[in-house]
């Protein structure tokens, strides 16, 4: 008498996209799915009790019981043996056989059509060849791009080397006092407009290269000494857009494993970012806060969000988050990209902690450094 098969075991048999039996440890069939049944043109019940090898032609039977009973004792893999099914009506039917245990200790016989299988094949090929050729032409649209931002950066350099130079010479009164204290205020804030652009463009000509990713100078960093810069280059956007932002620092003496002049970067852009997609008269959050063995900056805004399509792929260049709230600008993705890998360079990490209606959060995590304490 045959052994019962398992719970379940009809179940996943049928779950197949093949013909297939499951056979005791006597290599007696035990259960068949539908697919097997049918182009057999039997029954499922009239094949329950046969052994295995009666699925076959009585070629195939002998050599089932002969060279594949013998694999499988020894421990040999069966795979696609060119076998004949038997037909109850019609010509017999070639396929490749494999098989393997189940945890019954008996078989499972999975039998696959030839001249489907070799459609099979022949389809998978295809679509693996049309896979390589896509990514081929995306990598080389890529480095195409990728080309032509760093010339277009380099290019940017020039006329912002001028401004800067103007608003620092300027600055230093050469012919006379500028009268008014908002004059120094605009060229201070000029210049350090310069400077940040500059910064983005050097990062910019960096991006996709191996140098990008390289190891930076690291040093226990007070973060809101970055922070403050940061937002003193933002300010002139803020007033023009009439945003407010709310700032929320660790008290004590919080220190972070980090660049201060990369951090600086990395929080400019994540700000600029934020304004971007903060409606006009909105608000943007700045917080800085320790965590065990780290130090945690979020910038939170409070914009539409971002896609949950979009949240896998943050840090990848020509990769437009969301909308801008400003329909004169339209993002581009180079900031964050930018600023991931800056943070990758620190050691650190940037994520999406929020990103649904209302707005979101970016979370920027560094390693604490010895001395840092948040008293709060």
């Amino acid at each position: 008498m045959v052994e019962p098969a398992a719970p379940g075991a009809e179940i996943a048999l049928e779950a197949l996209p093949f013909a297939a039996a499951a056979c005791d440890a006597r290599r007696r069939v035990r259960a068949v799915n539908r697919r097997l049944a049918a182009r057999m043109g039997e029954s499922p019940d009239a094949l329950i009790g046969l052994p295995a090898s009666e699925l076959f032609e009585p070629a195939g039977r002998l050599f089932f019981e002969t060279v594949i009973a013998s694999r499988l004792a020894l421990g040999l893999p069966c795979e696609d043996v060119a076998m004949r099914l038997r037909v109850r009506e019609g010509a017999p039917v070639e396929v490749l056989l494999g098989v393997g245990a189940d945890a019954q200790g008996g078989l499972v016989l999975c039998l696959h059509e030839r001249d489907a299988f070799r459609r099979f094949e022949s389809e998978l090929a295809a679509s693996r060849a049309r896979l390589l050729d896509e990514l081929d032409r995306a990598t080389a649209e890529g480095a195409r791009r990728m080309q032509g931002l760093r010339e277009i950066a380099h290019d940017l350099r020039s006329p912002l080397n001028a401004i800067r130079g103007l608003a620092e010479f300027a600055l230093r009164e050469p012919f006379g006092p500028l009268g008014h204290a908002k004059y120094r205020a605009y060229l201070n804030d000029i210049k350090t407009g310069a400077d940040a652009l500059d910064a983005l463009a050097v990062g910019a000509i960096g991006l996709g290269t191996d140098a990008a990713g390289a190891a930076i100078p690291i040093d226990a960093v007070d973060p809101r000494v970055p922070a403050a810069r940061a937002i003193r280059a933002l300010r002139p956007i803020l007033r023009r857009r009439r945003q407010r932002l709310a700032v929320s620092f660790a008290r004590g003496r919080p220190r972070a494993h980090a660049n201060a002049a990369a951090l600086e970067r990395v929080l400019l852009n994540v700000l600029s970012n934020a304004s971007k997609f903060t409606p006009l008269g909105g608000g943007l959050e700045l917080a800085i806060r320790t965590a065990p063995d780290a130090l945690e900056l979020r910038v939170g805004d409070s914009g539409d969000g971002i896609p949950p399509e979009v949240i896998a792929r943050i840090g990848q260049a020509f990769l437009p988050t969301r909308r801008s709230a400003d329909a004169a600008e339209r993002g581009s993705g180079l900031g964050l990209a930018i600023a991931a890998k800056l943070m990758a360079a620190m050691g650190g990490r940037l994520t999406v902690e929020r990103a649904g209606a209302g707005g979101s959060t970016i979370l920027l995590s560094l390693a604490a450094a010895p001395g840092g304490r948040d008293a709060g």
